[in-house]
């Protein structure tokens, strides 16, 4: 059966091949962990009480923060042992520096900078 040729040229085998080299180095990357602090597992859940499960999730604490210049490590919350995992001082739970939470509050050196930047 002969190959059929899309528009630009390329054989839908060269596309499709393609694709799944593309999707392998994706997870690949993925289970690597990538680098930096975002690669830390910090919150086992399986291994909290059913209480501090429920005041983790009550602030919604993710390992990796998707707000923009608002991560544990520059949260007043935020206790760091130099690197890696560190601790909340809200519930003295380890934390991920790269994480975030809704209780979230700038460390005041943080704010005055942001204010003076600002102002």
């Amino acid at each position: 059966m002969a190959e059929l040729k899309m528009r630009n040229g390329l054989m839908r085998r060269e596309v499709l091949g393609g694709l799944a080299i593309a999707g392998a180095g994706m997870a690949l990357l993925g289970a690597c962990g990538g680098s930096g602090e975002a690669a830390l597992s910090c919150a086992a859940p399986d291994q909290l009480t059913p209480s501090q499960k429920s005041a983790r999730d009550g602030r919604k604490y993710v390992e990796v923060s998707k707000v923009d210049g608002k991560d544990c490590a520059n949260c007043t919350f935020f206790k760091s042992p130099g690197s890696g995992c560190g601790t909340c001082g809200i519930d003295n739970l380890a934390a991920n520096p790269s994480g975030y939470c809704t209780s979230w509050v700038a460390q005041e050196s943080a704010a005055i900078n942001t204010n003076r930047a600002e102002g």
